[in-house]
């Protein structure tokens, strides 16, 4: 069996995939990629105001109402730091269980 590209053709491949997909980042208002969006959604929990989640959307590159919407449903993980203990017959260091938390931002007007 032969391989269809040669290993050289198949890195020009994905850089060019890379390139485009970040360029395409930039113009499209809304579209995020997950880690991005995890990103965003960690971001917006230590807003304080209206001003800084709607500075926090436009870096973003999505509409700050979408942003409000969105973050009514979907959050990032977070954890409940009085909950963390050590896994049954393991230590701290080897793993630990936690109850997950929805934060909300704290924004005052």
């Amino acid at each position: 069996m032969q391989p269809i590209r040669p290993a050289a053709d198949n890195t020009r491949l994905f850089e060019s995939r890379s390139t485009e997909s970040s360029s395409s980042q930039e113009t499209k208002r809304n579209h995020l990629y997950a880690f991005t969006l995890s990103d965003l959604l960690d971001k917006r929990k230590s807003t304080e105001t209206e001003k800084d989640l709607g500075k926090l959307a436009k870096d973003f590159g999505i509409e700050p109402d979408r942003l409000k919407r969105l973050g009514r449903f979907i959050n990032s993980p977070s954890i409940n730091s009085l909950t963390i203990r050590p896994a049954s017959g393991k230590s701290e260091e080897e793993g630990f269980i936690a109850t997950a938390v929805w934060v909300e931002p704290k924004i005052s007007g």
